[in-house]
């Protein structure tokens, strides 16, 4: 049976997927949406290639009602019978037996012959983080441990890092993958609310309060509650917070019920928390310090998130998958990522992502993408001193031909280049006839 690309449909309630097969025997299965299978060189993809021509995480494919989806997040890209998966500029889907080579391995793919039937979501989950740098590897690695675990685990790292992507990484990675993901931000919630949003409430509770509430606990049961920026939850409701994890039930204000859930809790700060944690009777004044006892129960496992600075290499992955999401038939050139990557990124990956979405933006189909005006009015975001190699090397000729009052013996005496070489460069520059 030849390998067909499948016309674009509506929704399915069933997929079609497949498996996966290297040297003889199955490598893998591809039949959960929640968990697509990833194929490249690093430890966290499901089929591992010991092949350097192979990015870390190369090859995603996903089971879906047209049939397995292909995402080729290379470098150097896929070759699928022969051809490159890459000319099909965003995705491509099989439903028969085909080859797929990634450097020099070669993988074989056979559908399967019965669809499964899945409960969708608005939209079918993927693997949400995008990354080949060190950095990210080392999450990739740390998510693959943690995901299986029960253990709270504590996610840290700068605004728009992508704390929440790595929670819903976990998840999807979980037993619990086809259960609910709920994400509360703990910073937005007033102090008088606070009590209320946590675990619900009754009707007639409070005044205000003219409908029952459920608690996230009871609404994420089952599945996995990410607790957001858990360092600005109010103080006074983390006694009550303690004791939902240690005990897991929770009771809803005015409500005289407590309710058992099962739930796998995460949380997330931008904060550094070892910072800011106090013991119990302590005086401490900093504000929205966090107990020591719900501290280490948060704790028990720990990932952080690296910022975009630490892993410049990502960018230009990240640009063009921002871009694949957008859909437009732009053309990025290399001045334009070496820009991006002279760029600080206070903001990380979320202020990244906004400036490529405004950028495109503002560009006709088939125009190249100018990302200049663009970071310029980014308010109050410096940029990092970083200069080309070029740039430093004419500044320091010029310094050296100042400090020497153009004395080219000096000159070269001082750099230890050559008296030829030195005019050479000097020449090069215009600094000397």
């Amino acid at each position: 049976m030849n390998s067909t690309v499948a016309d674009p449909d509506s929704d399915y309630d069933e997929v079609l997927g497949g498996v996966l097969v290297a040297n003889s025997r199955v490598v893998a299965e591809i039949n959960d949406v929640a968990t697509p299978v990833l194929i490249g060189r690093d430890p966290v993809c499901h089929v591992v290639l010991d092949d350097r021509r192979v990015s870390g995480v190369h090859l995603e494919l996903t089971p879906t009602g047209r049939g397995v989806r292909v995402r080729d997040r290379s470098r150097n890209g896929v070759a699928y019978n022969g051809t490159d998966i890459s000319e099909f500029r965003g995705e491509k889907y099989l439903r028969g037996r085909c080859t797929i080579r990634c450097g020099a391995a070669k993988v074989e793919f056979y559908a399967a012959e019965t669809t499964t039937r899945v409960i969708r979501e608005s939209s079918e989950p993927t693997y949400p983080l995008v990354g080949e740098a060190k950095g990210m590897r080392d999450v990739f690695a740390r998510i693959r441990k943690i995901a299986p675990l029960e253990l709270t685990t504590l996610i840290t790292g700068e605004t728009g890092t992508g704390k929440e992507l790595a929670a819903r990484a976990i998840h999807l990675a979980s037993p619990r993958a086809k259960r609910t993901f709920y994400a509360l931000n703990c910073g937005a919630i007033p102090e008088a609310l606070a009590e209320s949003i946590l675990f619900g409430h009754k009707r007639g509770a409070f005044t205000g309060a003219v409908d029952n509430t459920i608690s996230p606990f009871l609404v994420a049961d089952g599945g996995t509650l990410l607790l957001d920026e858990i360092g600005e939850l109010p103080r006074p409701v983390q006694v009550k917070l303690l004791r939902v994890l240690e005990e897991r039930v929770v009771q809803a204000v005015g409500s005289n019920e407590a309710r058992p859930f099962d739930v796998r809790v995460l949380a997330a700060t931008r904060r550094d928390l070892d910072l800011r944690v106090g013991f119990d009777g302590d005086d401490d004044d900093r504000e929205q310090i966090l107990r020591s006892d719900l501290f280490f129960r948060i704790a028990q496992v720990r990932l952080e998130m690296p910022p975009l600075r630490h892993r410049t290499s990502d960018i230009r992955i990240l640009v063009d998958h921002f871009a694949t999401e957008l859909g437009r038939n732009v053309r990025i050139t290399e001045d334009g990522l070496q820009l991006l990557e002279r760029y600080d990124w206070p903001g990380n990956i979320r202020e990244l992502k906004n400036v490529v979405t405004v950028a495109i933006a503002f560009t006709t189909d088939g125009d190249v993408v100018d990302f200049t005006p663009h970071i310029r009015e980014m308010p109050g975001k410096p940029r990092r001193a970083m200069k080309t190699f070029v740039e430093m090397e004419r500044q320091y000729l010029e310094d050296l031909e100042r400090n020497c009052a153009g004395n080219q013996s000096e000159m070269s005496r001082i750099s230890a280049l050559a008296r030829g070489t030195l005019r050479d460069r000097l020449r090069k520059y215009g600094l000397a006839e």
